[in-house]
């Protein structure tokens, strides 16, 4: 019997009017209690500019990077998902973290971080 253990996933979108709740998927976070974070972004974002044409590529990669880099700045402040919830309320631009969900994971924590971003940002 293979070992499930607990984790919370976040995604992080580009949301560009929240009036209108159309986001895409640019990245994703995984986090293993007690203080085990994974994060991976796209890099491709194409996908952004088919839904978005007017995007600014550039300056939303480098959004998604402060986000990236605040994540792991303030990551002992959020260690428990209710924090990584008021950390991602605290975003005020067009890069958002959607509220953590709970799921149970086995094998690594580096192999599930793959399988959902290829379902969920890819």
């Amino acid at each position: 019997m293979t070992l499930r253990k607990k984790a919370y996933y976040s995604i992080i979108q580009y949301l560009p009017d929240a009036s209108r709740q159309e986001a895409v998927n640019v990245g994703l976070i995984l986090y293993a209690p007690p203080n085990r974070c994974v994060v991976k972004t796209t890099e491709d974002m194409s996908r952004v500019k088919r839904f978005f044409p007017t995007v600014d590529t550039r300056f939303l990669r480098m959004s998604v990077d402060a986000v990236v880099t605040r994540l792991e700045e303030e990551s002992a402040e959020w260690w428990q998902s209710d924090n990584l919830t008021r950390f991602a309320a605290r975003l005020a631009n067009d890069v958002q973290i959607v509220a953590p969900r709970p799921m149970a994971y086995s094998g690594t924590l580096e192999k599930e971080l793959e399988r959902l971003f290829e379902d969920l940002v890819a």
